[in-house]
């Protein structure tokens, strides 16, 4: 029997995925070597140890959301491996149930999301970034079938990673919803990030302590990042005005820190961070090469939309757009120019 390429490319991540896990991440949560190449799983396992498990809103307010990680780390009595091969499970369901779904190119898909080093990173520990990609892909299924029932699941599953993604989720139903009677995409993203652009500085103080966490050190990024954070918060219509070039430098502004990935001292930043950058800008020149930049593509329209909720973050971090990624990279592997991907027989779900 012929094996199929996106099998044996699979295999060959699921190989590379041990590699890592056991070389290099596993030695680094034990502390048996120096480089910390994992990212605030030592804060959650804090969480985990010390919050009560009744007390929900500890888990979930807003500058403190680690329900997901906190309840994996719990369920599986904080030992990495059994974590580890939980995440490997969800992310080669993931994978069925899109290809399920989705008569989609299989090789551009597995090349792109296997590329950007968060999809690694994110199967050998407790962590954000998986539910969020579970989350999207569930998303991208209700764009096809419009199964309420699997709308409020993908809600739900969504709050277990960030309370913004819930709201990404909601917003875009929304948006969805008018698109079916008013396809003016254009004009909906224009009203949506004018009423952002209005109504965000009237409510900033709602995100006082994600500002002051901020504030505490480098996660604020450069002093431009940090000026068109002060815009966008404390002036009306200034997020209007730093769309654009915030959104450039939270997904590229790392690749001028180029000279830094050999310094391993910080390794998540230096090395992980910075290939992310670098992952996206490929992702960037394949989508524009074919392009599909264009709101006539639905998938690009909401990865548009997914935009405007994580842009306004004060907080410098290229993973908070995971998300997003993973939207262009279904969008990538789109064999035709049309509005929907096309539905695959539902019976195989072979890869």
């Amino acid at each position: 029997m012929k094996i199929k390429i996106s099998t044996i490319l699979i295999i060959l991540y699921i190989v590379i995925a041990i590699i890592v896990f056991c070389k290099l991440v596993y030695p680094s949560l034990t502390g048996q070597i120096d480089i910390r190449a994992f990212n605030d799983v030592d804060r959650y396992e804090l969480i985990a140890k010390n919050t009560d498990i009744s007390n929900y809103h500890a888990l979930t307010n807003i500058s403190n959301n680690t329900l997901g990680p906190v309840t994996i780390l719990r369920l599986f009595n904080y030992n990495y491996t059994a974590i580890f091969v939980f995440n490997l499970s969800i992310l080669i369901f993931s994978i069925k149930l899109l290809f399920s779904y989705y008569q989609i190119n299989k090789k551009i898909f597995l090349t792109f999301l296997f590329l950007n080093p968060s999809t690694m990173f994110s199967l050998c520990y407790a962590n954000k970034e998986l539910l969020t990609l579970f989350t999207i892909l569930l998303l991208i299924i209700y764009v096809k079938n419009r199964n309420f029932l699997l709308f409020i699941l993908t809600v739900l599953v969504a709050y277990f990673s960030r309370w913004q993604l819930s709201l990404f989720i909601i917003i875009t139903f929304i948006c969805l919803t008018i698109d079916k009677f008013y396809k003016k995409r254009l004009l909906v993203f224009i009203l949506l990030i004018s009423s952002i652009s209005l109504a965000f500085p009237a409510s900033a103080f709602f995100f006082n302590k994600v500002f002051a966490y901020a504030a505490k050190g480098e996660v604020v990024g450069s002093g431009i990042f940090q000026n068109m954070t002060q815009i966008q918060h404390n002036y009306y219509g200034g997020y209007l005005i730093v769309f654009i070039p915030k959104l450039l430098q939270l997904l590229f502004g790392l690749l001028s820190r180029a000279s830094l990935v050999t310094d391993l001292s910080a390794f998540w930043n230096n090395v992980v961070q910075f290939f992310n950058s670098v992952s996206f800008l490929i992702l960037s020149l394949y989508l524009i090469y074919k392009k599909k930049i264009n709101m006539q593509y639905i998938l690009f329209y909401i990865a548009i939309i997914f935009s405007t909720i994580f842009i306004l973050t004060p907080i410098y971090s290229i993973r908070y757009f995971y998300g997003m990624y993973i939207i262009l990279c279904v969008l990538a592997a789109q064999p035709v120019l049309k509005e929907q991907l096309i539905p695959s027989n539902h019976n195989s779900v072979g890869m």
